[in-house]
């Protein structure tokens, strides 16, 4: 019985097997991996740099003619990629890999590939010099490649310029160098930074001038020991956290203990520092010694205290003086008036006698009227009687 074959058929009428459709397939996969493989090594974004197993070039695409201003034909089968590396960076490396291995390690192309050589994923960043001299920081993935028995017949090195990165990083430390200078010249302010369980992670000059520990005997150490032994025990120094903690931000003052043992009156303002998704990742705690301003405020305390009395009592001494006086000054003035009412009247000189004690009187009464005013205004006893009157009237 003939054995029947499964096909389909093609468009000009003929029948394809199934095995002809799995190699078409085949075929066709290696020519996409193909197109891909190519287009990935002939990217400008990356420098792919292929050598035989001697370091010689053999490969090198347009994305390391773009990098580094050779073109191929100036390259391949004439130079090795140390010839485009920085020789010292190459003796470092070398030192560190031989260190790391045990194992005396030649400062040349040996160095670029050592580790890939072992199967070894070898990723790291090396300087390359470009035709013109200049050079950049690239950042390498270097690759052994192997035929089917697993000999190395070659090396791959794809690179990517690291330039943007590097200089994104060195403004990053130069900011982060800048703002921790700025903290460390403050020596007003105690500034810390806490770890999220409370305990210091950094520690300022500012702090160890104000509390008297230097960064190494307080750096790991919980922030409730900058509070008198009374309040830790009350439970005052994890209130105040939990507060922070609620709030992400809470200002108190009240005293603190230096190293030595001293107290002192702080004002601190604790903030929580969070992440970009809301997760707690710690504490600043800003603090600043008030103990001087304290003595002044607690002074004009005093002095204005004391001030309040002496006027109280400059109050009190008007007001009995000013009685004392209207006593016998209102009975001058009946006896003077009784004098000029008198018969027979008082002759003329007795009459400007008379005339003088009574104006000088009521000036006098006047004037006494005046003082107790005084005296119960600056008491606080004044009565004020409140009444209607019409805004039109003269």
């Amino acid at each position: 019985m003939a054995k029947k074959v499964l096909g389909v058929q093609n468009s000009d009428g003929r029948v394809a097997t199934t095995e002809g459709i799995a190699e078409l397939q085949h075929q066709e996969s290696l020519i996409k991996t193909g197109a891909l493989q190519n287009a990935i090594f002939n990217s400008a974004n990356f420098s792919s740099i292929a050598t035989d197993e001697n370091g010689v070039v053999q490969l090198f695409n347009v994305g390391a003619e773009r990098m580094l201003g050779y073109l191929a034909v100036e390259v391949v089968n004439k130079i090795t990629p140390v010839d485009i590396s920085d020789p010292q960076e190459l003796i470092t490396r070398s030192i560190a890999l031989g260190l790391e291995f045990a194992t005396a390690i030649a400062p040349g192309f040996e160095a670029l590939v050592f580790k890939a050589s072992r199967g070894i994923e070898d990723i790291y960043e090396l300087t390359y010099i470009r035709k013109d001299n200049s050079r950049f920081p690239a950042m390498l993935s270097v690759t052994a490649l192997r035929n089917d028995q697993e000999g190395i017949i070659g090396y791959l090195l794809i690179g990517t310029d690291n330039t943007a990165r590097k200089q994104a990083e060195d403004k990053l430390r130069w900011a982060e160098e800048s703002f921790r200078l700025m903290v460390e010249s403050v020596t007003d302010y105690a500034i810390v930074m806490l770890d999220p369980e409370g305990c210091v992670v950094s520690w300022n000059s500012g702090a160890e001038r104000i509390q008297g520990y230097r960064a190494e005997d307080i750096v790991g150490q919980h922030f409730s020991r900058f509070y008198l032994a009374e309040d830790v025990v009350n439970g005052k120094a994890q209130s105040d956290m939990e507060k922070v903690r609620a709030n992400g931000r809470f200002e108190d003052e009240g005293w603190r203990v230096r190293k030595d043992g001293s107290s002192f009156w702080a004002n601190v303002i604790y903030t929580a520092i969070r992440d970009q998704f809301g997760n707690l990742r710690g504490f600043a705690k800003l603090t600043r010694d008030q103990t001087e301003n304290r003595q002044v405020e607690s002074a004009l305390i005093d002095a204005k205290s004391a001030a309040e009395k002496a006027n109280r009592a400059k109050s009190d001494f008007l007001s009995s003086m000013s009685h004392e006086l209207r006593s016998p000054l209102n009975a001058i003035l009946g006896f003077a008036q009784l004098m000029e009412s008198d018969s027979p009247s008082p002759t003329p000189s007795q009459a400007a006698n008379i005339k003088q004690i009574l104006q000088g009187g009521w000036y006098l009464l006047d004037l006494i009227d005046e003082i107790l005013d005084l005296a119960v205004i600056e008491s606080g006893r004044l009565a004020l009687s409140l009444e209607m009157v019409s805004a039109g009237s003269d």
